[in-house]
């Protein structure tokens, strides 16, 4: 930005009161409980200290998933953000006109043949004439120019809003792509497990066949088995392949450019969750809709303003030179007051008067919603913790067990008390138990994420605008 711009902007945000951010309304603040209607049981997560996403993505995934964190702001969504918020200075700057003298340097040189008045002083054919001045207005409407500035000082904080939202939204959404990459991972390793523990019943199948203790049809069965999950194999490779592909298209980067894969799907870690009334004040969403609502309501006085009488100061001075009559440059000056009084207009002042109204009244709907929403969307994301902690604790428990039942059918089988059914049975009751609690996990692991959405006022930092 050049330096009279930043000047302009400057003048443009000190001329406006600090006040103007204000609170929320009562139809808005009548929406915000004054608890949560559950307590968010942090049981199975590892809380952290979270005062930014930093803290967030390096106890999950390390550098590597902070250093992913910071590569989404190279995003689509996250530019474009940053180009509305430079739209809006660039409209501050504008609205600084109000308060501003706007200043206009003229001159002109006309060559021709003079005429009758002209004629007695010369037989030439031609005559110059010289002009050179220098203009100045002051506009005098405070009460146009003052809601002018505050609603682009609220256009402008919606902005900045905005693209917190927006930016949290990108980190967001690599996050949820790394944790489809992570569980890709590990069900590829439970994938890869059962084909090792397959193929050594194979071979106590085969080692009992041979000491005559089992018939055939046990080792073609298991056979079986081991082609079956080792065909398997080939699909879950492919998985974690496209989970990386989506990764690095997501952020527009080679896949060689990622970090390494994660090793497995991580343990869930909880945001300290604040007061209801904390929350929607912190939330990035809502200021937005907040400032959008200032703004619109800004308009709205200034559509009435128009009604009132217009003010200017003016003031100019140059030199004028005649060729033929004026021996020197003659100084000129004038100064004035312009008065300019509305008197009729075909109703066109009225009808904006109404627009904005109208617009100030959807304004303050959306801000509403967007508080309901907030708050219908924590008690939510609550919910949902408490339910994916208890299904993972119930399928966590039921995965022991049929580990432990297929460590005893193994043992069985090979000592001769169980049978092979036992066995088979008890395999793919441990894959599929081994598959339910990674999902389990995972699913506990985005309902933290659900909750970390909601502390948008952390995913963002002064070092990021």
């Amino acid at each position: 930005m050049r330096p009279v711009t930043w000047c302009l902007a400057g003048w443009t945000l000190l001329s406006i009161p600090s006040g103007i951010a204000g609170e929320l309304p009562e139809r808005a603040n009548r929406l915000v409980p004054t608890t949560w209607s559950m307590p968010l049981d942090p049981a199975g997560s590892s809380p952290v200290g979270l005062d930014t996403v930093g803290d967030w993505a390096r106890a999950v995934g390390g550098e590597s998933l902070w250093t992913l964190f910071q590569q989404a702001d190279a995003s689509q969504a996250v530019t474009g953000a940053q180009a509305t918020v430079q739209q809006t200075e660039g409209r501050a700057t504008q609205a600084a006109a109000g308060w501003l003298p706007s200043v206009t340097g003229t001159g002109s040189w006309t060559l021709g043949t003079p005429n009758a008045a002209f004629a007695q002083y010369t037989d030439s054919h031609t005559m110059a004439v010289y002009n050179a001045s220098i203009d100045a207005s002051l506009p005098l409407t405070p009460w146009t120019a003052v809601p002018d500035q505050r609603a682009a000082r609220a256009d402008r904080l919606a902005a900045l809003a905005a693209l917190d939202d927006t930016r949290a939204d990108a980190r967001l959404d690599v996050a949820t792509a790394w944790l489809d990459w992570a569980q890709a991972g590990s069900t590829l390793a439970i994938q890869q497990r059962l084909a090792t523990v397959q193929a050594e019943l194979l071979s106590v199948a085969e080692a009992r066949y041979s000491a005559a203790d089992v018939a055939g049809v046990d080792v073609l069965q298991q056979r079986q088995q081991v082609s079956s999950t080792r065909a398997s194999l080939p699909a879950a490779e492919a998985d974690v392949g496209r989970a990386e592909r989506a990764l690095s298209t997501l952020l527009r980067l080679p896949p060689d450019a990622l970090p390494e894969p994660p090793q497995a799907l991580p343990e869930p870690v909880l945001p300290t969750l604040p007061s209801p009334r904390d929350l929607v004040e912190r939330d990035p969403g809502v200021q937005a809709a907040l400032q959008t609502w200032q703004g619109d309501q800004a308009r709205t006085r200034s559509a009435h303003a128009a009604l009132a009488p217009s003010l200017a100061l003016s003031a100019g001075g140059g030199v004028r030179y005649t060729q033929l009559v004026d021996q020197a440059a003659t100084p000129t000056w004038s100064a004035g007051v312009s008065v300019s009084i509305p008197l009729f207009d075909g109703g066109l002042t009225v009808g904006r008067i109404q627009e904005r109204r109208g617009t100030q009244a959807q304004s303050l709907t959306d801000l509403e919603q967007a508080v309901a929403d907030l708050v219908r969307e924590a008690e939510d994301a609550i919910a949902l913790w408490q339910q994916t902690t208890r299904a993972r604790t119930a399928t966590e428990e039921a995965r022991q067990l049929a580990l432990a039942a297929l460590e005893a059918a193994r043992v069985g089988y090979a000592a001769g008390t169980s049978t092979y059914n036992t066995v088979l049975t008890a395999v793919q009751t441990a894959q599929t138990a081994s598959l339910d609690a990674l999902q389990a996990q995972r699913d506990q692991v985005d309902a933290a994420i659900a909750l970390l959405g909601l502390v948008r006022a952390a995913w963002t930092t002064s070092e990021d605008r």
